[in-house]
């Protein structure tokens, strides 16, 4: 197809010219033609190529910094029920016997919440999607519960921030948390 539309151009321009050196015009004519259309559909190739290679990078990206919030709330979630059991209640009793064990172990909450944060912000960054002043508040309150008990330095109340605020704004960080992971981040791995 290509060779005969190749020499119906040529004819035309040489019908054209009339002259003896009219073929080797039109031959030249044809040829520039030609090497001009296929360099114009070559750039718009491998421009088509390139947004699918960074279409699919940025998505990947996603991907990773996604499973990396997950990955990391996860980890808090089994730091915190292998410490804060909700099904145990937190009797005087039971926080005076493991309180140097609960205050560590709340540091150590402290310290995931913390890298959840950052991932969590990274991702909304990569995905050029602000986090929500809701989103990050839910990790702030948490995160002052922690650091008003580590201000502490009586244990009786450490004790009573353990028994009344801090199981509690553990339990309702899981949660509120745990539907923003479905409702941004599972939603964003589903739309593979």
């Amino acid at each position: 197809m290509n060779i005969a539309t190749f020499f119906l151009f040529t004819f035309i321009f040489y019908l054209y010219g009339g002259d003896t050196k009219a073929i080797e015009k039109a031959l030249s004519t044809t040829s520039g033609f030609f090497g001009c259309i296929a360099t114009l559909v070559a750039t718009y190739i491998a421009s088509q190529l390139f947004n699918d290679w960074r279409q699919q990078h940025d998505k990947q990206l996603e991907n990773q910094f996604s499973l990396r919030v997950m990955d990391n709330f996860e980890n808090f979630k089994s730091t915190y029920f292998m410490n804060f059991n909700p099904n145990v209640s937190l009797s005087e009793e039971h926080i005076k016997s493991n309180l140097d064990d609960m205050m560590n172990s709340c540091e150590i909450l402290n310290n995931k919440l913390r890298t959840i944060e950052d991932t969590y912000t990274n991702y909304c960054l990569l995905i050029k999607k602000p986090p929500t002043d809701a989103d990050l508040e839910i990790i702030h309150k948490m995160r002052k519960s922690l650091l008003d008990l580590k201000k502490q330095s009586n244990p009786s109340s450490q004790q009573k921030i353990i028994q009344h605020r801090v199981k509690h704004d553990l339990e309702e960080f899981i949660i509120k948390f745990g539907s923003v992971i479905n409702r941004e981040l599972l939603k964003n791995l589903k739309s593979l």
